[in-house]
Order: structure tokens, then sequence, then C-alpha cells
């Protein structure tokens, strides 16, 4: 384990960019390398030295040691009337990966998209977050048993990530709401951090703010060929307007 040397910031300044450089003499050879750090990483300095582009993004987070009862009262009052409301249209149960996944896709047909992660790639994610613990996926069922909205949570043993979530077009629309509160209620009772892992795009970020979160800068460190950077130039143009961050179909 690395133990940064408190007495000569300098030195530590020095040690750490050391040991990052070695760290970077073992990213294999690819077109396209792209990294985003944890919100607790505040130095990309030996990246930068390397020849990386350094920038800033940033996420959403409810840091440990506040009570549910605190949490609840800092909800933006629209947001708290949108999740009593929306608990009184719907139930909230655990939820099978395989069910999530096929869920998720057939919402994504319904609305003419497709899953940028990749259906296989996404599905052997929830997967196995769910087998081995390290997450879960709840589902929202309305009064007739139907399930109607659900969303996947992961974790380690710092925070619990929103990873990704999903609607009918026809779910109330406190739905989302309500499966973010209790996720946000449960990282709170483990004693983690909740984090939303990112703004995607500024209707999410208008609809995760009335939770009240913390704002968080996270570095990224990227290096791209000159091939896949004209790869990627001609894709934009095909996708002007678009978020490059995520997509998801809340």
């Amino acid at each position: 384990m690395f133990k940064e040397n408190e007495k000569d910031p300098v030195r530590a300044m020095a040690e750490r960019v050391s040991l990052t450089n070695e760290l970077i003499a073992q990213i294999p050879t690819v077109h396209s390398f792209y990294q985003i750090f944890d919100p607790r990483v505040e130095d990309a300095l030996a990246f930068g030295l390397k020849g990386f582009t350094v920038s800033t993004r940033y996420t959403l987070q409810f840091p440990v040691g506040r009570t549910v009862e605190d949490l609840w009262k800092g909800l933006h009052y629209k947001t708290r009337n949108m999740v009593r409301t929306g608990q009184k249209f719907v139930t909230i149960q655990p939820l099978a990966p395989d069910e999530f996944n096929r869920f998720y896709d057939s919402n994504l047909e319904a609305r003419s998209r497709k899953n940028i992660y990749g259906s296989q790639v996404m599905h052997r994610l929830v997967t196995e977050f769910t087998q081995r613990g390290a997450g879960y996926v709840l589902g929202a069922y309305n009064a007739d048993g139907a399930l109607v909205a659900a969303i996947g949570v992961a974790m380690d043993s710092h925070a619990a990530y929103y990873i990704l979530s999903s609607r009918t077009q026809n779910a109330h629309g406190g739905a989302i709401s309500v499966l973010v509160w209790e996720a946000i209620k449960n990282a709170a009772e483990r004693n983690l951090t909740f984090d939303f892992d990112g703004i995607p795009n500024e209707n999410t970020f208008k609809f995760l703010s009335g939770f009240r979160p913390t704002l968080k800068p996270r570095l990224v460190i990227e290096r791209h060929s000159p091939i896949w950077s004209a790869a990627k130039a001609g894709r934009r143009l095909f996708r002007r307007g678009g978020s490059d961050w995520f997509v998801t179909t809340v």
C-alpha cells in the first residue's frame, strides 16, 4: 500500500508521479483509452505528463453520515411529493437479473433505441454484480402486478452507484423517483456514499437535483490514436446534439 509522505509534500508528489508512471507503463497499446477516476482521486498529473488529455466530469453524491430522516427532509418538496405519490401506485421488490435485462431491452425496443453498452455486456454486468453480492436490482410493480420500472445499483466498500434504470412508457411519473429514493436509503443504512455516477444531460441533472445531492468533480484521462479520433469525428457528424456520456431510459 502506498503511504504518502505527509511531512514533505513535494517529495510526496514526486513519489506519487513515479508510482503512477509504473502503472501507466503497464497500459496496453490500444487505439482508445478512457478512464474516469473516483472523486477521491484529485491528481492526474502523471497522466498529463505522459501525453494523456486530462479533463473534468461531474457526479452527484450523498456522503456517509446522514440519517434517512435527514435525507428525507433534505429532498426538494416537489421530489418528496413525487416519491409519496409514487409509493401509492407502485410496490418495490427485488428483481432477478434476467428479468431486469429483458425489461431493459424491451423498453429500449419500444423507444426504437439501442443499448449503447451492448446487450450482452450489460447482461453480464448486471448478472455478475448481483450474483457476487456487489449490487442489486429493484423493480417497481403497479397495482396489476406488472413491472413498470427498474433500477440497477452496484456497490463496493466505499459507495453504492446508480448504474442504470428503465421504465415503461405508461409507468407512473413517480416510479423512478421511488426506486432512486429506495437506493439512497439502502446506501445510508449500509453506511455507504450514494453516487449517481455521472450527469449525462440537462434533463437528468434537473431530475436528480431534486434529491439535493452534493456536486463532485471527477477527473477523466484519455488518449486516442489518430485513426480512432478521425472515426469518432465522423460519427459525431451523424449524431449532432447527442451526449457521449450516457444513455438512459428514465
